[in-house]
């Protein structure tokens, strides 16, 4: 997408997406450790969230913004950070919402999130989002 000058987009460390695990921390365990995030346009848990869909088309699933952190990265900015690749979308943490385990035995630390700006472009834009 060519840029204008009226577009409103991330800040440069943001434009381009984390690919890969090699700098991801992981557990005790060597499972994954995930950040998500629930992000409302309010304070209120009934307002409506964001969702993303997957970055995998012929899954056709619809998720939250969610990925690895960083060594050196604390989890709340790992999430932030998710939040503005996945979903064009900067947002403050209201408060966490707890930890989560998956399937394949990665961990999620989860955190309640309000938008305060929506992106015209985005690192993860080839994904669509609700």
């Amino acid at each position: 997408m060519a840029h204008t000058k009226d577009m409103k987009l991330p800040p440069a460390e943001f434009q381009k997406s984390h690919v890969g695990r090699d700098d991801q921390l992981v557990g005790a365990n060597t499972q994954r450790l995930l950040s998500a995030a629930v992000v409302s346009k309010g304070d209120d848990i009934n307002d409506k969230v964001l969702l993303i869909s997957s970055s995998n088309p012929k899954k056709g699933d619809w998720l939250l913004p969610k990925g690895g952190w960083e060594n050196g990265e604390a989890v709340e900015k790992a999430v932030l950070r998710e939040v503005i690749e996945e979903g064009e979308v900067k947002a403050s943490l209201l408060h966490k919402l707890g930890d989560f385990e998956f399937t394949k035995g990665s961990t999620a630390y989860a955190y309640m999130a309000k938008s305060s700006k929506v992106y015209d472009d985005w690192a993860e834009s080839i994904r669509y989002r609700i």
